[in-house]
């Protein structure tokens, strides 16, 4: 013998702007008086006001949320003014000055339509410069 019980299950329903509701539009359908006439706007105004309640309150619970987010004291954070420990910063040390020994930093340029790659040669970039000068200057005495 099973039971046919259901523990934990929810029951589903129409409620009683539901069944406002379905009477107003199968009276619009079949042109029954008073209702046949409306328009369709004021048939489905029952809806129309329950999902405009479900919005607000969901707003409303969504601002309060918000406030109380916003209120909450975090501890996690150290105040301004406050002496940190001796772990605290070699913490942040560590974490600012933590770099890849094995790659030296370099900057990508794509500002050129052949992109290219600069080092930290700078003598290369001193001569580039001063032929491109020269290079402009000869242009314009021609």
């Amino acid at each position: 013998m099973s039971n046919s019980k259901n523990n934990g299950a929810s029951t589903g329903g129409v409620s009683a702007v539901g069944v406002v509701q379905i009477v107003f539009i199968i009276m619009k359908l079949c042109k029954t008086a008073p209702i046949g006439g409306w328009p369709w706007w004021k048939v489905m105004l029952p809806m129309e006001c329950i999902v405009s309640l479900i919005c607000c309150i969901g707003c409303c619970g969504g601002g309060c949320a918000i406030i109380s987010l916003c209120l909450t004291k975090d501890d996690d954070v150290a105040k301004p003014g406050v002496a940190l420990s001796e772990q605290q910063i070699r913490d942040i040390e560590a974490s600012l000055y933590k770099t890849d020994i094995g790659n030296p930093p370099s900057v990508d340029s794509e500002a050129t339509t052949s992109p290219s790659r600069h080092d930290n040669n700078q003598s290369s970039l001193h001569t580039v410069s001063i032929e491109t000068i020269e290079e402009m200057n000869s242009l314009d005495k021609v």
